[in-house]
């Protein structure tokens, strides 16, 4: 086997960490300078442009500290990238037009629909339609999704026929609003088998994620099973996956898939709630190592994001409060009082959070009861 080196796309720290525990050298390019305690091979921070070209172009900087076996993406804006990396480089290559349709909403569910995975119903905008139409079809309001986007962003509301109109363009994608609970299946992939799958479950999403998920058995093993149909269908090899599903009445319906490591602290939860690390995890699947992996949890885990909307902070007791609670193992604000909060662009913002870890599932609700709120802003 060569001597590894990895190209990693989207700073995430698990994964620098990862890939330092195991030795492997590796490049960065990053959004945003990083200060790293030991320096990379090459480190380059700027935006990651769209186009294949352009990306072609920056990865030029990186050639001479090359080669490099592997490519990693450790954010959603890096998946792309990535795949043209991998190409550039003659790294270990995923399918192409795989991480097309997982980066494109459109074509990730137009290419599910063939396959029969239930879901909402979508369109893709375009002005010559009639807005009467795309009311008649999708009802109101109608959920108007930038294709390209992940973690709420990008994501407005149509309630007329003129906000129908004024909505968007063909980067957007239309979709029925769908009022049920939400949770997601993270699973880790090698040679296109699913080695380990967890259910995580948004007790408020954005908010408060449970990891396993608390749901009835049989939902569990409902979106188990479309989890692996999904998977089989877009002919995943390697990698971990989060998919997001609407948990219906009627059923569980697909929301989306990502080729990336989750946010709202998911592998944390996972690390903590199964005793091994995510982290490691991830790297050892997409370096195509061995990694033993521990399929029941032996202990309930939660994570409580802050995010209290726009204003000036006026009182974090509550949080104090709240870090002193027995099961709180881990916590952080990124805020103190009188400073300026700005809206939450997307689920992925924050201004801190706490971890909480207990034996059973009635102790943990226990400790995140009545704490819906823990920063006051005005």
């Amino acid at each position: 086997m060569s001597v590894e080196r990895v190209l990693l796309i989207g700073y995430r720290s698990g994964v620098v960490k990862a890939l330092r525990r195991f030795g492997v050298p590796f490049a960065l390019w990053t959004q945003k300078s990083v200060a790293l305690k030991t320096e990379p091979l090459f480190q380059l921070h700027s935006d990651i442009p769209a186009p294949h070209k352009e990306i072609e172009a920056v990865l030029e900087n990186f050639r001479a500290h090359g080669p490099y076996t592997h490519v990693l993406a450790g954010t959603e804006g890096a998946v792309y990238a990535a795949s043209v990396a991998r190409r550039f480089f003659d790294a270990r290559k995923s399918r192409h037009s795989t991480v097309i349709k997982c980066h494109d909403k459109l074509f990730m569910k137009s290419h599910l629909k063939r396959h029969g995975v239930p879901m909402t119903e979508f369109m893709r905008f375009k002005e010559e339609l009639p807005p009467g139409q795309v009311l008649d079809k999708l009802g109101v309001p109608v959920v108007v999704k930038a294709r390209k986007l992940s973690g709420s962003r990008g994501i407005t509301y149509a309630e007329t026929e003129q906000a129908v109109a004024n909505s968007g363009d063909r980067s957007h994608i239309l979709e029925k609003f769908v009022n049920a609970p939400e949770a997601s299946i993270e699973s880790f992939v090698n040679g296109g088998k699913i080695l380990f799958t967890n259910t995580t479950q948004y007790l408020k999403k954005g908010h408060i994620n449970l990891v396993p998920s608390q749901l009835p058995t049989k939902q569990v093993d409902e979106i188990l099973k479309l989890n692996t149909q999904v998977i089989e269908a877009l002919r995943i090899q390697w990698g971990i996956t989060h998919l997001e599903v609407y948990l219906s009445d009627s059923g569980a319906l697909f929301g989306e898939i990502a080729l990336r490591p989750p946010g709202g602290y998911i592998m944390e939860l996972i690390s903590k709630a199964y005793g091994f690390n995510a982290w490691e995890a991830f790297v050892s699947v997409e370096l195509d190592r061995p990694f033993v992996f521990h399929t029941e949890a032996r202990q309930y885990t939660a994570a409580h994001i802050l995010h209290p909307g726009e204003g000036v902070v006026r009182s974090v007791n509550r949080f104090e409060k709240a870090v002193a609670n027995e099961f709180a193992y881990k916590s952080r604000l990124k805020v103190k009082e009188g400073d300026s909060v700005a809206a939450r662009a997307g689920v992925g913002e924050d201004i801190g959070y706490l971890l909480y870890a207990a034996a059973n599932p009635e102790t943990l609700r226990g400790a995140l009861s009545g704490e819906s709120t823990l920063i006051d802003v005005d």
